[in-house]
Formats: C-alpha cells, structure tokens, sequence
C-alpha cells in the first residue's frame, strides 16, 4: 500500500470505514523496511536460530537483499544454515538466484547441493534447465505408423557433470535409471516435449505411460506453477498438489465436478443403508 498511498490516500482511508486496514498494512510496511535495513547491519551477529525468520522478513520485501545476506555469509555458514539458507529463498525464486544456486550445486555437503538443485528445478530458463534438456531430448521417441506412440528409454549412468546436476546416487528402493529419468525431466523446461513430439501437454500426458518421466512431468509443473500442464496431468492422474497451478477457471471446474462425485457416492451410501 505505501508504493501507491500518498497523505492524501491516508486521509481518505480515515473517512472511509472499509479501508479500516490501511493504517496497519502501512505500519507493517514500514516495519518490515525498517527490520530489513536492521538485518543487512547485524545479520552476521545474529545466532543461527533467529535468521531465518529475519531472512524470510527480507525476502518478502526486497529478494534482492535477502540473497545478498546469505551470500555474505556463505563461506563461513555451516552446512545445515546453508541448507535452511537456500530454502528460504524459495519464496520469490527468481533467475537472479541462478548464480548463487549454480554455486551451491558445488558445496561439499550433500544437503546443500539437493536443495540448490529442487530450486533450480523451478526455473525453466536456467542453465541447468538447459543441461537437462540437452539430457532429455534424445531420450524421448515417438513410434508407430503415424507417430502417436509415445516411448522414453532410460538414459545411461551419468557422468560428473551429471551428478553435479543432482544426477547422483539413488534414495533407497528407487531404480538408478527410473530415478535419474524422473530428475532429468524434472529439471528441464516442459516445452521439450512439445519440441520433440510436436504434441500438445494434453496429448504427451495422455500418450506417457512411464510412471518416472510422469512424476518428473508432475514436480516440474507443480514447482513451476504451469497451469497447461497441471491441467493435462489431472486429467489423468489426481495430484492435489497440482490444484493451486490451475487456472482459475479449471479449478473452479475441478471444485464443481468433485463436489459432485461426492454428491454421488454420499447418495450411494444412502440408497444402500435405506435398503
């Protein structure tokens, strides 16, 4: 409100009952300035257990400068700050943070190196991304007469530039390949299927019928809020997680169909125990 509210904008809100919130959001915004220029002075000073909330304090007003305090302190950091550090800066992700991610893909620890690589996983337009779709395209085949099979093959073990791109080894129960597949069409731009298939997300999602390259497909539009492909996902696969990427006509239509599928079963039940 303060980067659109003069003194005139205060007055009017003092004569008007239903702008009654006006003087608390320009508190807020106030102090929430004044706690960021607080921060950049003493962050170095703060103990590990009260920075994140100064830091996700700063983000939401300036990510800029939210960044630059957990650059300024990076090398000294330990790894668990680093960590919880990074995922902070989840809010307001953008590709000014590329560097700084790109950077932790290097850190020694392992925990550093998963984070910065989820986070880049939500920008499309990265050099990782790009890595990744270098990776994926020739994984991806269409087959039959008129091209409307869908197949993707395994890609091979990955070499160190790879793993640098979080392509290393496996939770526990997972495939290698099957998860290496899910990581590497989670990280690359959607648009790669379209690409190489010539498909719309609709018709990709209805033709993919491996389960790791689907899951990959389904991070990668959740993190990046697409809402093309969450609706082609959910058309075939319930993933609630997906809901807040639609847009809002989908979501409206989503609301709208499972309070009636709801409706339906709560009236089976019914006819059922009245029988």
């Amino acid at each position: 409100p303060s980067a659109v509210l003069d003194h005139r904008g205060e007055w009017l809100a003092s004569q008007r009952p239903d702008w009654s919130w006006v003087p608390d959001a320009l508190a807020g915004a106030t102090a929430r300035s004044a706690a960021a220029e607080h921060a950049e002075v003493d962050w170095a000073q703060l103990p590990s257990s009260e920075r994140l909330p100064v830091l996700a304090l700063v983000r939401a007003d300036d990510p800029a400068a939210a960044r630059a305090l957990v650059e300024s302190t990076w090398r000294s950091d330990s790894a668990r700050d680093r960590a919880a550090h990074l995922e902070a800066l989840r809010v307001g992700l953008g590709p000014d943070d590329e560097a700084l991610l790109e950077l932790a893909l290097d850190d020694r620890a392992a925990s550093v190196r998963a984070v910065a690589a989820s986070l880049l996983d939500a920008l499309p337009a990265s050099g990782r991304a790009e890595r990744m779709a270098a990776r994926l395209r020739p994984l991806i085949h269409t087959r039959g007469r008129r091209r409307r099979e869908l197949e993707v093959t395994l890609p091979h073990p990955p070499d160190a530039a790879g793993v640098r791109d979080g392509l290393g080894k496996p939770p526990p129960r997972r495939s290698a390949h099957g998860w290496w597949l899910e990581r590497i069409v989670a990280g690359a731009p959607l648009d790669v299927w379209e690409e190489v298939t010539g498909w719309d997300p609709a018709a990709t999602v209805s033709r993919l019928t491996d389960a790791d390259a689907l899951s990959g497909i389904r991070q990668a539009a959740r993190l990046r809020n697409d809402p093309v492909w969450a609706a082609a996902v959910l058309a075939h696969v319930w993933d609630p997680t997906l809901v807040p990427a639609l847009a809002r006509a989908d979501r409206a239509r989503l609301g709208h169909d499972l309070a009636h599928a709801v409706g339906d079963v709560l009236a089976r039940h019914l006819d059922q125990a009245e029988g």
